[in-house]
Parts: structure tokens; C-alpha cells; sequence
């Protein structure tokens, strides 16, 4: 949502991301290593996950 809107709406960062003026961004994912480890990452239960084929 953030980096969406803020690249659809700031000229700018789209120009520094490298986006066309004719062409608008629909979705973002950030991927990599965190920098920090979390000691205490808090008890969940096991996800109920359905695939479909």
C-alpha cells in the first residue's frame, strides 16, 4: 500500500525507481534478510492452510 501510492503519487521516486510516465504501479514486495534477529518471537498456532490444485 505505502510504496504504491507513494511511487503513484510523488513523480519523483517513480523517476529514481525508474517507472515510465505512461505506466502506473500496482503492487510491491520486499524481500531479503532482515538486518536483526527477534529473540522472542511470540508463540503462534500452526496455520490451517488449504492448497488447490
Amino acid at each position: 500500500g505505502y510504496v504504491t501510492f507513494a511511487v503513484n503519487q510523488w513523480p519523483p521516486l517513480a523517476d529514481f525507481l525508474g517507472i515510465k510516465d505512461d505506466h502506473q504501479v500496482q503492487g510491491a514486495v520486499m524481500v531479503g534478510y532482515p538486518k536483526f534477529s527477534y529473540k522472542r518471537i511470540p508463540q503462534r498456532n500452526k496455520a490451517d492452510i488449504v492448497f488447490f490444485t
